[in-house]
């Protein structure tokens, strides 16, 4: 472990590495969402998982876990998201992340932008399943799930640095991932989404975040040579 952990801050102090990195999980990332929307779309080789991984999920379904939903589904919403990035701007700017605050607003609005333009692109007709909420627009990928990805997975990244112990960085990505898999799951269980809405969602989030990190991680390179270190 002590030997991870020295290599992990050996990458750290390394930013071209971390750009390298970046846009390797990116691309690969691409790739895995380039499959999902060919299986789902175009080869219509998901049906079964869709079927299948909804029933599981609305299988305990009840008036005290629709609330639960209709709530949590709200962390994952534009005013929401819009709130939180406009507070943590506030806040980064106080710390002096200057850098950290562009990324996370270029993660935002490139995130929402690249989410409308992929719905219309690919154009899924959203489940016509349970009716606990109205959905306007095409369904694939999920926006709330990509946005969410995009932003809480910068925020917990761009805290994790600041934390020496390997544990609590491990417990900042712990939270941020029940928060973005929560999200997720509600839009299966409220019937807005297919689960493929939401895989696809994840992983073009993980795309875009991919790059956001990597574009920090250039300025930072760049800082470093202008500065002469």
């Amino acid at each position: 472990m002590k030997r991870l952990l020295d290599y992990i801050d050996d990458v750290r102090q390394r930013p071209y590495l971390t750009v390298i990195i970046g846009l390797a999980v990116s691309a690969l990332f691409l790739a895995l969402f380039s499959k999902i929307a060919s299986e789902t779309l175009y080869e219509n080789e998901m049906h079964g998982f869709d079927s299948a991984v909804t029933s599981f999920i609305r299988y305990p379904a009840g008036q005290a876990l629709d609330l639960f939903m209709l709530s949590v589904t709200e962390l994952g919403s534009g005013i929401v998201m819009l709130t939180v990035t406009i507070i943590m701007l506030a806040v980064f700017m106080l710390r002096g992340w200057r850098r950290e605050a562009i990324a996370l607003l270029i993660c935002l609005a490139g995130a929402g932008v690249l989410n409308q333009v992929l719905k219309v692109l690919f154009a899924r007709s959203r489940p016509d399943l349970f009716g606990l909420v109205e959905e306007a627009g095409y369904s694939f990928p999920s926006g709330h799930s990509m946005v969410s990805f995009c932003v809480y997975g910068f925020l917990a990244y761009t805290f994790s640095r600041n934390f020496s112990s390997f544990r609590q960085r491990g417990l900042v990505f712990l939270a941020a991932g029940i928060v973005v898999a929560l999200i997720g799951i509600s839009r299966i269980y409220l019937g807005v989404h297919y689960p493929t809405d939401v895989l696809a969602g994840y992983v073009a989030g993980g795309t875009w975040l991919g790059f956001c990190t990597s574009w920090l991680h250039w300025r930072e390179y760049r800082a470093e040579r202008r500065s002469g270190r």
